[in-house]
């Protein structure tokens, strides 16, 4: 339909995506919550921290990381 927003994201995607990767690379899906919408960047604890810094919308580790 025409119109229709239907736009989401699995979170158990992202969930085993992260359990993957981050046991190989030390990073993590971090989030950085915006109402419906979301940023979504793929960092270790100090980029994460970093990038907090300089932006109005923090970024969030998520649960399970």
């Amino acid at each position: 339909m025409q119109g229709e927003n239907d736009d989401w994201i699995d979170p158990e995607v992202l969930e085993r995506f992260n359990d993957l990767a981050g046991n190989v690379t030390g990073k993590s899906l971090v989030m950085a919550p915006l109402g419906q919408d979301c940023l979504i960047a793929y960092l270790n604890e100090q980029q994460r921290r970093e990038i907090n810094r300089f932006v109005k919308h923090k970024f969030e580790s998520q649960a399970g990381s």
